[in-house]
This record gives C-alpha cells, structure tokens and sequence, in this order.
C-alpha cells in the first residue's frame, strides 16, 4: 500500500512538471464546456449568472446583462476559444497569427480573472472560514455557507479558474512560439529581468506590495472592530452595527488573518525563514535553506 501511494505521487508530480503540454487542453475544454452552457442559457435553460438573474450585481460591470443578448455571446466566445487554445498547442504561429492568438489568450485571461469578479468573491473567501467554524455553533444565527457561495459568486469562481488556464495557455504558448523552454522561458539570448540582480530589486518590490496591502486592510478591520468607522459615514458603520449577525465580532478573526498574511509576507524577505524573520512559522531559526533576499 505503502509502495502503490509513492509510486502514484511520482507519477502525479511527473504529470504536473508536464504542464506546458496539457494546459492548453484544459484551458479548450473549459472554453467549451462553459460555451456549451452559454448555449443553454441561449435557449432558454436556467441559470445564467449575470445581470437580470444576479440579486446582488448592483456593483457587477455586468450588472446589466441579459440572458437573450449575453448568453450567445457568452456561447460564441467559448467555442472561438476552444478553438483557438488546440492551434495554440498544435501550431507555433508566426507574424499575425500569433499576435491574434496572444491577444486573445490575455483578453480572455484578463476578463475571466478580472473584470467578471467582484467584491462578492473576497467576501466568500474572507467568510468562509467562519461561517464553517461557526456552523457547529449555531453562528452567525441564521446564515449557511450556501449564503457564502450563491450561484453568481461560484460562477465568478469558475471564470476566475478559467482566467488562469487561459494566463497559463498565453505564458506557454508565448515561450513555445519564440524558441523558449515552455516550463522556465529562458532561451538563448536570455532576458535582463531574470537575472539575479534584477530579480532582486523587482522581487524585493513585489514583496514590499505583499505586505502592505494586507497591512492596510487589517488596520480598517482592526478600527471597524474596535468601533472606529474608519473609511465609512457614522450612519452606514451604525446600521451594520446593528445587523444582528455578530457583525462587529466578525471582524477581529478577518483584522488577525490579514495582519497575519503581512507578517508572513514580510518574513519571506528576509535571508531565512524561521523564528528570527517570521516567529509565527513555528519553526527553529535556520532550520530551512534561505531564499532569495527578496
């Protein structure tokens, strides 16, 4: 039994250092899966998640969508897609052909990933963990996790996992089309903004953007909890006051999470990651190999 589990855990880790040839596949077959659902919608099945059918897409950029007109485009949209993820595993492309390819594959990365979410699916990802731990208890009265993840916000959760196929599809076919390793991009010319030093300053940025933007949520959750309406009118911070959910104490595990997430953050800069740099990883300091000073 022993034997059977590690032999299916090497074959798992060589199908996923593989993923430059599958991704493309997966990225065309949930293009026509989500196509096909289109198609539905188009004639007339339940379901569709936007606009009209969406109770809580007042601040949606498709808020005022509607089935007979964004259901076949929606169809159209997927189909065109399937297509174009298979000629982007099967063919390199040249000239115009591949700009069209590229362009299409970000277009669709961008607005799966980015423009059809909205704030619902941070709620869901924030509430999640406390509604789940609450529920044996009885807490928040009243609220289920069906609540957390009505229809419109898991679909925006399966256009954001399909936003990230098509961003995987561009990267690798990008890196395929112009004689780069798919797995690494690195080719024989090589690129200024991957070698050590450049990496250093860009990462040493990125991560600066990890820790603040946590940072700042933590500190309105932080005043919000402790009855400070930071950010929000007397009037509206009063109503959710007295929403009657624990609304008030629902804050402080949401304030910790984010202080939490910057903390970590801030600690992956440093030389090593143990007690010294991030005390909340558990772990004796040196004990693990030290990345890049980021």
């Amino acid at each position: 039994m022993a034997e059977a589990s590690r032999e299916a855990g090497r074959v798992a880790l060589r199908w996923w250092r593989r993923w430059p040839g599958w991704i493309g596949y997966v990225a065309a077959a949930w293009s026509l899966a989500y196509g096909l659902l289109g198609l539905y919608w188009a004639l007339g099945g339940a379901g569709f998640p936007f606009g009209e059918n969406d109770p809580g897409a007042a601040l949606s950029v498709f808020g005022g969508a509607q089935a007979g007109t964004g259901a076949p485009v929606i169809a159209a949209l997927g189909l065109a897609g399937a297509v174009a993820a298979v000629t982007m595993v099967r063919t390199r492309g040249r000239g115009a052909l591949r700009a069209a390819l590229l362009g299409f594959a970000w277009v669709a990365a961008a607005t799966l990933a980015l423009v059809i979410p909205d704030y619902r699916v941070l709620v869901a990802v924030a509430y999640t963990p406390i509604v789940l731990i609450g529920a044996p208890f009885g807490w928040p009265p009243g609220v289920s996790i069906l609540d957390v993840f009505p229809w419109p916000v898991v679909n925006q959760f399966v256009c954001i996992g399909g936003g990230l196929l098509w961003a995987a599809t561009a990267v690798t076919y990008g890196r395929r089309s112009r004689g780069a390793c798919e797995s690494c991009g690195r080719d024989d010319a090589g690129a200024g903004w991957t070698t050590p030093d450049s990496a250093e300053r860009w990462g040493r940025l990125a991560t600066y953007v990890a820790v603040i933007i946590p940072v700042i949520y933590a500190v309105t959750r932080w005043a919000w909890a402790l009855g400070f309406p930071l950010g929000l009118s007397e009037e509206f911070f009063r109503e959710g006051q007295e929403v009657g959910l624990g609304l008030r104490w629902r804050r402080w595990p949401l304030a910790a999470r984010s202080s939490r997430s910057g903390w970590f953050s801030a600690g992956a800069r440093s030389s090593r990651v143990g007690s010294r740099s991030c005390p909340a990883s558990g772990f004796p300091s040196g004990s693990l190999s030290s990345p890049p000073r980021w």
